[in-house]
């Protein structure tokens, strides 16, 4: 039975491979948020797979279904060198960059040192704690003047976006990545691909692998992803809005603008949007966030997101479960304020097909009835994003007859799954859920729903648009 969830964006929380650790399946059982993000990094498929079959012993013996989502993140092209002794900086100061068997000031781990760095170029350690400009470049050393200084720490990531290539599918293990697809995950998060094509193998790749089909994000995370977001968007079912990677190859102070323009895009084409990087970050030390934290969580729930996905560091921390408290605390409130008026103007999707103009309908006939929840029947899932697009108000059942979907439904916004036990005859649909929702789910006799169908209706035997106002009873 579902119950109403006064929180309608969804929570997605993040795990990276080092972090998958025995027990962690039967914790999550008891945690309440709508998915699992697990990182795939090359090399990492053995330690996720063996997560995945704990997880799944774990979900079938307490009857929890926890949506899998797979992230797979491009290989970091230089790390400051394993062992490197913390190394402060300060601005102005000239350092010496070399291998990791060399005597620099910071030592990089990179086998691309001439593609990699480049005289001009910025370099970014760890997103941003110290920033270098390289002043030149030879074999075997790199002399470069600190911009912003900070400590150089073992392990960090090293970016230079001036000389970054494009993520292609040659780049990843087929075989690794067919391991994890074997696992029936629900949800795949492709790296930064800038083309049709290599979106398309890697789809080829995870659909021959699984007997499950799902649903395909792309990575938004660089320039060249978003000039051309709008012609890619058909290829995949959502984006996935990794800012943190954006703010190296735009002006940081255009990532927010940028967001509310993808989240529109995604919300005018019906396409499920995730906002990522950094959320709550702080909390990986911290016991509460910092206030910029919690305004960030509430603009992107201002602007329509689907989902928040908690940053990964807070699985590194001690206050991970305080963190997926306080952020559906963020998303609730944010959420029940109904009266502040947005200082931004947001629309909403236009009308361009029949589904829409079903979808808008719906919304419209909802608010004037006072109806508690718009209803719908959904085969792949697609009429239930659809409608969430429109943003309604008013909470979102899906009824549908397939497990895989029911997990698709958790990631969309203001939409509520309800698994059917059979398929209901044509003649019989209104009866069959007026019966179905009063039994399973929170609305009551006496209540109001309007509800939609684009595959079933008593008025025909063929696939048709259903649109009614019913009063269950």
């Amino acid at each position: 039975m579902i119950v109403k969830n006064d929180r309608r964006t969804k929570i997605v929380w993040s795990y990276e491979p080092a972090n998958l650790r025995p027990g962690l399946a039967s914790e999550l059982i008891d945690i309440e948020f709508d998915a699992v993000r697990l990182i795939y990094e090359t090399g990492s498929a053995k330690v996720i797979c063996q997560f995945l079959d704990e997880l799944s012993a774990v979900v079938s013996k307490n009857d929890h279904p926890i949506p899998i989502m797979i992230d797979v993140s491009a290989k970091v092209r230089g790390i400051i060198a394993e062992g490197h002794d913390p190394y402060e900086v300060a601005y102005g100061e000239i350092v010496r960059v070399m291998p990791p068997d060399g005597d620099g000031d910071i030592r990089i781990d990179t086998d691309l040192w001439q593609k990699f760095f480049e005289v001009g170029a910025t370099v970014y350690i760890g997103f941003g704690d110290v920033v270098l400009t390289i002043l030149s470049v030879s074999d075997d050393v790199i002399e470069a003047q600190v911009a912003q200084g900070g400590t150089v720490l073992a392990c960090a990531d090293v970016h230079i976006p001036k000389t970054r290539q494009d993520p292609r599918m040659e780049d990843f293990s087929s075989e690794e990545l067919k391991e994890i697809f074997s696992r029936n995950i629900d949800f795949l998060i492709v790296p930064g691909f800038s083309s049709v094509e290599e979106i398309n193998l890697i789809k080829e790749l995870c659909y021959s692998s699984s007997t499950r089909t799902p649903w395909i994000f792309l990575k938004l995370n660089s320039k060249n992803v978003y000039e051309k977001v709008s012609e890619l968007l058909d290829s995949v079912h959502g984006v996935f809005i990794s800012r943190r990677e954006l703010a190296l190859f735009m002006p940081p102070a255009m990532i927010p603008v940028l967001t509310k323009e993808v989240i529109q895009l995604c919300n005018d084409n019906a396409k499920i949007v995730l906002t990522a990087s950094e959320m709550l970050g702080s909390m990986r030390h911290n016991v509460t966030p910092t206030r910029a934290e919690v305004s960030d969580v509430a603009n992107v729930v201002l602007d329509g997101t689907d989902a928040v996905v908690l940053s990964e560091e807070i699985s590194y921390g001690s206050h991970a479960n305080r963190a997926i408290a306080l952020l559906r605390k963020v998303v609730e409130d944010v959420e029940e304020n109904k009266t502040t008026r947005r200082n931004w103007q947001k629309h909403l999707p236009e009308i361009h097909e029949e589904m829409d103009a079903v979808a808008f309908t719906a919304y419209k006939t909802a608010d004037r009835v006072g109806a508690k929840a718009i209803v719908c029947l959904t085969k792949e899932g697609n009429t239930a994003v659809k409608l969430s697009s429109f943003r309604f108000p008013e909470p979102i059942i899906a009824l549908t007859l397939e497990e895989e979907v029911l997990s698709r439904l958790s990631i969309i916004r203001g939409v509520d799954g309800i698994l059917l036990d059979g398929e209901p005859v044509i003649d019989q649909v209104l009866p069959f859920v007026n019966d179905l929702l009063l039994s399973r789910s929170w609305l009551c006799a006496g209540d109001k729903i309007v509800f939609v169908s684009v595959t079933l209706s008593p008025l025909s035997r063929q696939e048709s648009n259903l649109l009614t106002v019913q009063t269950l009873s």
